[in-house]
């Protein structure tokens, strides 16, 4: 999948991680890899521009990783500025903004 990405082979990108995730949730459904795919293939939505699943890929990481690392981990602050990505994209700056507060890190990091 990582490849096809690469190679700018979203739609294929797209159907590898979409196996994946299938695999990852039936063998390991709380791991957080899971998480990390399912951004991944949010970012292949993001570049077919197919913005409203993109959106709900990256919400589903999001919260997945939320639930495991917390808040103010680097994944979930990472995560946080590619859904602010999607909607600069998007033309929606109001959404923008709010996720690139939530992407802020915590006081007295880097």
């Amino acid at each position: 999948a990582k490849v096809s990405y690469e190679r700018e082979d979203y739609a294929g990108a797209e159907q590898e991680y979409a196996e994946l995730i299938e695999r990852f949730d039936a063998s390991y459904p709380q791991h957080f890899v899971g998480s990390l795919v399912r951004t991944m293939r949010g970012r292949c939505f993001m570049e077919l521009g197919q913005y409203e699943n993109a959106e709900a890929a990256f919400l589903d990481a999001h919260a997945r990783m939320v639930d495991h690392f917390g808040d103010e981990h680097n994944h979930v602050i990472e995560v946080s500025r590619t859904i602010a990505d999607l909607y600069t994209r998007w033309d929606r700056p109001a959404d923008a903004e709010a996720w690139r507060q939530k992407a802020q890190p915590p006081d007295g990091a880097g």
